[in-house]
């Protein structure tokens, strides 16, 4: 699977542009249909189960399901990390997604269940994601060799938010 890694740079007019940071063929995984897949190539790609501080990537799909991008999102301390729908869309939008996934670490290895600022975050994306036409297909977080998936967790949050789509 060819895996594109971008990120947000400003041009001279201080226009955010989108940049391919990184292009690589992975042959982890072939595709990107389960939770669990989504976290081998997390892994592979970023070695996001080993990491000491908290990261959050984003995945962006086209219409076929086809990822067409991965972004660092942000880099946090020990124990936490913070992103508003805003820096998140913004390069969702960029790179023409039609879908997302969220991921991100919990370094302590405790648990890979979310807090309740985790569930929060993902609540109010879902709600701008709606209201532009993006869905957000799921938010998994990894902590060392276990994963939570919280559509899997609790699917009626995320089949509900998108009945009209």
């Amino acid at each position: 699977m060819r895996i594109n890694i971008f990120n947000l740079y400003m041009d001279k007019d201080c226009t955010p542009v989108l940049v391919k940071e990184n292009s690589r063929n992975y042959a982890c995984v072939q595709n990107m249909s389960t939770p669990k897949s989504v976290v081998a190539i997390a892994n592979e790609v970023f070695n996001l189960s080993k990491r000491v501080e908290e990261y959050m990537y984003m995945v962006c799909f086209n219409a076929a399901l086809k990822p067409v991008g991965f972004f660092e999102i942000s880099h946090g301390c020990v124990n936490e990390t913070f992103a508003r729908p805003r820096e998140i869309l913004i390069r969702a939008l960029l790179c023409g997604a039609v879908s997302i996934i969220m991921l991100h670490n919990h370094p302590s290895m405790d648990t890979p269940y979310p807090s309740k600022q985790d569930i929060v975050m993902t609540t109010n994306l879902m709600k701008v994601c709606n209201m532009i036409g993006i869905v957000c297909l799921d938010h998994i977080i990894i902590s060392g060799n276990d994963y939570c998936s919280l559509k899997e967790l609790d699917k009626s949050l995320f089949e509900e938010k998108h009945k009209h789509l």
